[in-house]
């Protein structure tokens, strides 16, 4: 729209001060417009009543005296009897007022004033743009403040104000016209917190249509409105349905996912400021039509023998009425009984929470077949939304049963025909883990044996229960209704109590904020009709950046002063100009389309894969029948042939059955020891397990049982340690440390003892050596073929480490290292009793490092509760990342142990947070997996992906590349000092005072109950690389360890020692990661860093020492130490 020369915006009072309505609006049988006195307020038509009604002026006069007919309390007492000869006097009639609301009086006295700005460089213009956008930053706490404050003052916005003296800003609304379409879309509207409930908003949006309609060509508004703002926007003459043209607003408006577009034409008789007299007038003239029929204002006294004593019971049938209606105690009671069942108000309140949900939008209507041509072919037997709430009406839900087994119809259908991946399936999830929270939150369906009839029989392939865990023999068992797996991306929120931990004031927890999303968001606050609704719009320019300050973090300062944080009610829309608006999101794919094809013969696609690799599977057991390499094909193919069937057949096939002989066997075992002794017992099982599988083996070499004795009190004391230094030792759970404890033995065991552990990584371990053949390709392109064979760290590592991180964010691109990190976080999450977002960090860390698997939870990293920072910080000191995996076997260290220590870290690194770190509070996670999609950063296609990977691998490298120089340079620098000063007081020549050796001291103790050989200088050696580590790096390390010299101090490590030193090392515990880990949480989330800050120190000694435990599990199980030694 073509905006008003600069310094020329016509005020709103000249804007709307036009001379006369049109002729042509038909008399109304309440009122008469005329044009408005110039006498009178420039900005208000008066209305003229008809001679027959009293007059609007002395109404206006309400707020100071009240009308002479106001009601009156009138007290009647019995008649006497000389009343009851005279005629009755005629019932005085109650007037009842109808006041005007506090805006329009306030305008009236001169105490508000409603101003048009923009952008156009004048003092007053900006001092109330800079008004309104405080009101609306404060007010959308969620919206980006600079995206905000990019629209207030973009100069294609209009922004009309609420204004007080002098130039107070109390309210207001921003809006941007499109003049070519003749309508306008509002961006943000609201009404400060401490001004609210005056009538601003109704008086506001008056103002608004009478000056765009009296100023532009604009004769329509289009906005979205969730589910409580709906209400508010009809009050407003708005209406979901939309007459105006697609062709003049397709383009501009985009569908939002979760909203409802809404529509109000202007008509160009009325003059909207009238409308509020006008509804005062009508009501009026109503109200007296309704005194004229109704006796409603007649008072009846009593009759007058109830004054006379004690009243005895009537029969209501010697009322002769009463008798002659044919009325019977019987039909009382008939008429009495409800309507509906007792389970109809449960399931209607949790219908009605399923239509408003965000994600149900797919779900609503039934599937068009003009638009969906083979929907029907594919689905036959459909359902959706409509259609329950049809049988829910007909009273077809006798019990909840039968409305879930609708319901899971309706997601089960949606996951049948659509991909995983399509915004429908991951809508369907959503909804479905939604109902089944709701389901959880209604006690009647809740408590045993009704939730186990719910719950398990209908939870369907994405739902799971928790009673099938080998830990509940070792811990006792849970209800079964208390735990719905959950595993896929959600932003819904868990608020179901947790027990054992204090209630979190976080309002994410808080009912009311239930499916908060970063753009709409709702509350129970917004079903207030007063409320204001907030909205955002259109903007040319992505509304946020990737690290985008939540404001959400203030929360976290106020509570630690005591203080309470405000949350507002928002309304947010989808920007109109996004690159994306002209193309679409949802139009209808040609039959012939890849996608489409698919979908249709997906089945045949699925049986076609399973032919094809089924045949390669028994073609490999054949050649290689008298050899062991036929576990890794095997492992490949039942892999694939289970993801195939399982897309087809529900998984609750097989756990089904599972989950009943584990309840009838496991858990009845279970429940014979008694509740107080079951931890102790379960503790003494773990150290049984560990002693059998540690000293059953025989001795070699240095590998002794005294050896293995220490490792084993080693780890003894590391736990007995962090427990005596824990923060809250009442608050342990032991179900965490004595699973995790047990997981880490075990996948030891399978890594060190087993020949199939040992084939699996082995082959792991081949596919990294071969990774680091493909980059040395790359590299013999660049320069030369020679040059390639070079063993300098920059040529045979660097280019590894780009090439792997490149891989990694292709797969991460097509979803399958996020569904791998899904499961893994599923088992660490059910087995060992940790919050989704632990589980996710702690499955992520050994694959893509500290930093990233933060990203993983970047939407909850503002809400996570103190021991769940400690956590998240931990898992990353105590693991590697892929990238630098593939860099350390180049340099010459086995893949095995690498790879078998970053997995048995998992567990470690949750067994010793919570044993140091216990939770206290109720987390935001609990009862869920996430692992949410970073759709604003998502690459355009697979090419996009790969190209971002080697960006980011240079950026990887390059790092590595410059803190090794400069870590290495600064390690010499300090050594020379401490030479030249140990010289003076003869600590030279074979001792020479060095950072080594102070450290080798320093540490010698734990590397003696880690279990080192005692032979020869191992000990001070391996205390040595843990200093090193621990202070510079574990590249620096490692370095040492693998130094080939035979002049090296560490080339005569015994193969044991060399073991036990590679998973010491295996880990990004030192100081220089201390800083990355807060830079990143604190990117993410500012508001946290204090809390990131007070915990990461206690973050790194947990993970140093989980990747320590690490090394004392290995010293106890490994027999074949020259397999496995570092540099062999």
């Amino acid at each position: 729209m073509p905006l008003p020369p600069r310094n020329n915006i016509p005020h709103l009072r000249d804007a709307l001060d036009y001379p006369t309505p049109p002729a042509s609006l038909p008399p109304s049988p309440l009122l008469t417009l005329a044009p408005p006195s110039r006498h009178s307020s420039p900005d208000i038509a008066l209305c003229r009543p008809k001679a027959n009604l009293p007059s609007y002026e002395a109404k206006r006069k309400a707020t100071t005296d009240p009308p002479s007919g106001s009601p009156k309390r009138i007290k009647h007492s019995p008649p006497t009897p000389e009343q009851t000869d005279e005629a009755p006097a005629p019932p005085a009639k109650r007037i009842v007022p109808f006041p005007e609301k506090p805006a329009v009086i306030e305008e009236r006295n001169g105490e508000i004033e409603f101003r048009v700005v923009n952008n156009d460089g004048r003092r007053e213009s900006t001092i109330i743009l800079t008004g309104l956008k405080c009101i609306f930053q404060k007010q959308l706490p969620k919206m980006p403040k600079d995206y905000i404050a990019r629209l207030v003052y973009d100069r294609t916005h209009l922004s009309i104000a609420i204004v007080k003296h002098p130039l107070e800003v109390v309210g207001g609304i921003t809006y941007r016209p499109f003049d070519k379409g003749q309508f306008a879309e509002i961006v943000f509207c609201a009404i400060s917190s401490d001004q609210q409930v005056k009538g601003y908003g109704a008086h506001l949006m008056s103002h608004l249509k009478d000056y765009v309609k009296a100023t532009s060509k604009v004769m329509h508004f289009l906005t979205y409105a969730d589910n409580y703002a709906i209400g508010y926007f009809k009050k407003q003459g708005f209406t979901k349905e939309i007459t105006l043209e697609k062709s003049r607003w397709m383009g501009y408006i985009k569908d939002y996912e979760g909203g409802t577009i809404m529509q109000c034409s202007m008509v160009p008789k009325i003059r909207y400021l009238e409308s509020g007299r006008m509804l005062l007038k009508q009501k009026e003239c109503a109200n007296a039509k309704i005194m004229a029929v109704s006796k409603s204002y007649e008072v009846h006294s009593p009759p007058a023998q109830w004054a006379k004593g004690e009243l005895k019971p009537i029969d209501p049938l010697t009322i002769p009425a009463i008798k002659d209606s044919g009325w019977s105690p019987v039909m009382d009671e008939l008429a009495r009984a409800p309507r509906h069942g007792p389970n109809y108000n449960a399931l209607l309140h949790l219908l009605n929470d399923m239509q408003n949900n965000s994600n149900a939008w797919p779900f609503q209507q039934p599937v068009n077949k003009d638009e969906v041509l083979d929907y029907y072919d594919v689905i036959k037997e459909p359902m959706d939304l409509a259609t329950m709430e049809e049988k829910h009406e007909k009273d077809l839900y006798p019990n909840p049963e039968d409305f879930i087994r609708d319901a899971k119809l309706i997601f089960d259908n949606c996951r049948k025909y659509n991909n995983e991946s399509t915004p429908y399936a991951k809508a369907a999830n959503r909804l479905e883990r939604y109902m089944w929270q709701r389901i959880r939150e209604i006690p009647e369906w809740s408590r045993e044996p009704r939730c186990e009839n719910i719950i398990p029989v209908l939870a369907g392939p994405k739902t799971t229960a928790n009673s099938s865990s080998l830990f509940n023999l070792l811990l006792g068992t849970a209800p079964l209704c208390r735990f719905v797996a959950m595993a896929d991306t959600t932003n819904q929120h868990n608020s179901s109590p947790q027990q054992g931990v204090a209630r979190n004031n976080d309002p994410a927890l808080d009912i009311a904020h239930e499916h908060q999303h970063p753009h709409l968001h709702h509350s129970a606050h917004g079903a207030h009709p007063d409320n204001i609704v907030y909205t955002s719009g259109t903007t040319d320019e992505k509304p946020s950046d990737f690290f985008t300050p939540s404001a959400l973090d203030d929360k976290h300062k106020l509570a630690a002063k005591g203080g309470d944080y405000d949350y507002e009610v928002e309304k947010a829309t989808r920007s109109s100009s996004d690159p994306d608006v002209i193309e679409g999101d949802n139009k209808t794919k040609p039959w012939y389309s890849p996608s489409s094809l698919y979908r249709k013969y997906r089945l045949l696609v699925h049986i076609f894969i399973g032919c094809l690799f089924t045949g390669w599977w028994i073609a490999s057991v054949v050649v290689h029948r008298k050899d062991k390499n036929w576990i890794i094909p095997f492992l490949f193919w039942l892999a694939i042939m289970i993801r195939l069937i399982t897309l087809h057949i529900p998984i609750t096939v097989v756990t089904k059955p599972m989950h009943w002989v584990w309840k009838n066997t496991g858990t009845r075992i279970a429940n014979l020891i008694p509740e107080k002794m079951r931890t102790p017992a379960a503790g003494f099982l773990v150290i049984a397990v560990m002693i059998v599988g540690s000293f059953a083996s025989d001795e070699s070499e240095d590998n002794t049982r005294a050896n293995r004795a220490v490792s084993l009190f080693g780890l003894l004391v590391f736990i007995a340690g962090f427990w005596a230094t824990s923060r809250h030792r009442s608050k342990i759970v032991w179900h965490t440390v004595i699973v995790g404890m047990l997981l880490q033995f075990v996948i030891a065991l399978f890594v060190l003892r087993t020949t199939a552990g040992y084939d699996i990584f082995n082959f792991i371990s081949e596919l990294a050596r071969l990774l680091l053949g493909f980059a040395k390709d790359g590299v013999a392109f660049l320069t030369t073929p020679d040059t390639a064979n070079l063993t300098w760290f920059l040529i045979t590592v660097i280019p590894a480490i780009i090439f792997f991180v490149s891989i990694v964010q292709l797969l991460y691109y097509c979803g399958v290292l996020q569904w791998f990190i899904g499961k893994f976080a599923v088992f660490f999450f059910w087995s060992m009793r940790v919050s989704g977002a632990e589980a996710v960090v702690a499955s992520a860390s050994p694959f893509i490092g500290q930093g990233e698997s933060a990203m993983l939870i970047k939407p909850f990293v503002p809400h996570l509760t103190m021991a769940e920072i400690h956590q998240v910080m931990c898992s990353g000191f105590a693991t590697i990342a892929g990238s630098v995996l593939v860099a350390y076997i180049g340099m010459g260290l086995n893949p095995q142990a690498l790879i078998s220590s970053c997995v048995m870290s998992i567990p470690a690194s949750l067994a010793f947070s919570k044993l140091r770190y216990p939770e206290t509070e109720e987390t935001l996670t609990a009862g869920r997996v996430v692992v949410p999609d970073d759709d604003e950063h998502k690459p355009a296609n697979a090419l996009h992906a790969f190209a971002n990977g080697a960006w980011l691998g240079l950026k990887i490298a390059g790092m590595i590349v410059s803190t090794l120089l400069c870590i290495i340079a600064l390690l010499s620098l300090v050594d020379g000092l401490l030479t030249w000063w140990g010289r003076y007081i003869n600590l030279d020549g074979d001792y020479d005072l060095t950072l080594e050796l102070i450290l080798g001291y320093l540490f010698y103790p734990i590397a003696f109950l880690l279990g080192v050989s005692r032979e020869g200088k191992d000990l001070l050696l391996v205390g040595r690389l843990i200093g090193v580590k621990i202070i510079t790096n574990e590249f620096v390390a490692f370095s040492s360890l693998v130094d080939k010299d035979p002049k090296s101090p560490y080339h005569t490590l015994s193969p044991r020692s060399r073991v036990i030193a590679t998973y010491a090392l295996c880990g990004f515990g030192n100081i220089g990661s201390l800083g990355t880990q807060i830079g990143v949480l604190s990117q993410i989330s500012p508001g946290r860093s204090g809390d990131v800050s007070r915990v990461a120190v206690s973050a790194l000694v947990t993970g140093v020492f989980s990747t320590l435990s690490s090394a004392s599990v290995a010293g106890l199980v490994i027999v074949d130490q020259a397999k496995f030694s570092s540099g062999s």
